[in-house]
């Protein structure tokens, strides 16, 4: 028999993934004017908050990426958390997928490594290698890491900083050279990350910060002891050397102990003050119904949100 054909994504054009966002601008205005409000713990002083983006003073190509996908205004957790993740702190927040989370942390790490790279220019000098990366995201499926690529692949569209994927399936030595062409930002699934750390296809050394996304998936599907193991990595900076940021939708226990063992003890927690409650944006509704009943209401509902959808 032949062997399977190995598997190499192809990447999608960044004016395809735009196209996505233009697509939704009105239910993003929508959604930034519904958001739930964000406390914020820990912080030292009052609050920043960003009413538009032009307060950021970002590098011009981010403004530009975030103008052209739609983003007409900051999300509230990209409104308080973008200053302080751009401060270097520590942050453990409480964040759902949708929230707008993602642009939060990608903005300030690719303004972040603008910066990096202009310094280099200008005092000559460059210290990372190809294969040694900024920033380093773990996502807990591979459907989400390539999401993230994607969304780190539009914000940084046109600044320089190259955004990579690595995740299983992926065809290993294509995989690597992916890497090897240059890596500021590494976004993938744990098995994967910790493959490359361990084989030194990504060195950690000059690792600036560290994203645990989606942390309560992450510990769902057990990965926890893997993430663990990379902190092991020779060169993989420990907690103090580094920023680490930490979301999460829920904070059970293991994932409160998660954190414990990855932030630093200053960290500033973020949530959202209705964290309590049910989302504002799902309408709930109870149906009563007799046992002998059930299936026949469950196949009424579900032939008309078929309706509905069509």
């Amino acid at each position: 028999t032949d062997k399977p054909e190995a598997y190499v994504p192809k990447a999608r054009e960044v004016d395809e993934i735009f196209k996505e966002d233009e697509l939704v601008t009105e239910l993003y205005e929508k959604l930034a004017t519904t958001d739930e409000e964000v406390n914020i713990e820990n912080w030292k002083g009052e609050p920043i908050k960003v009413e538009n983006w032009t307060d950021l003073k970002m590098n011009e190509k981010i403004l530009e990426n975030v103008k052209h996908a739609g983003y007409v205004k900051p999300r509230k957790i990209q409104a308080y958390t973008i200053p302080i993740i751009a401060s270097g702190v520590d942050v453990k927040a409480q964040a759902e997928t949708g929230s707008g989370k993602s642009a939060a942390f990608l903005i300030p790490i690719i303004e972040n490594i603008i910066k990096e790279k202009e310094n280099q220019e200008k005092e000559g000098t460059t210290k990372r290698q190809t294969h040694q990366p900024y920033a380093i995201i773990i996502e807990p499926t591979r459907e989400l890491a390539i999401q993230l690529y994607e969304q780190g692949r539009k914000l940084s569209n046109g600044t320089g900083v190259r955004v990579v994927k690595c995740y299983g399936q992926y065809h290993f030595k294509e995989n690597a050279q992916e890497i090897l062409e240059g890596s500021d930002i590494v976004v993938g699934s744990p098995g994967r990350l910790l493959h490359f750390l361990e084989e030194g296809i990504i060195d950690p050394e000059f690792l600036k910060v560290l994203v645990l996304d989606e942390a309560d998936r992450i510990l769902d599907d057990q990965f926890g002891e893997l993430v663990k193991k990379m902190g092991e990595v020779p060169n993989f900076p420990p907690k103090d050397k580094r920023q680490t940021l930490l979301y999460s939708a829920t904070f059970p226990e293991e994932v409160e102990k998660f954190a414990t063992d990855f932030l630093r003890e200053n960290y500033v927690k973020v949530q959202n003050k209705a964290r309590l409650s049910a989302n504002a944006r799902v309408h709930q509704e109870f149906i009563s119904c007799e046992k002998p009943l059930k299936k026949g209401r469950v196949l009424e509902l579900l032939h008309e949100i078929q309706r509905c959808q069509d």
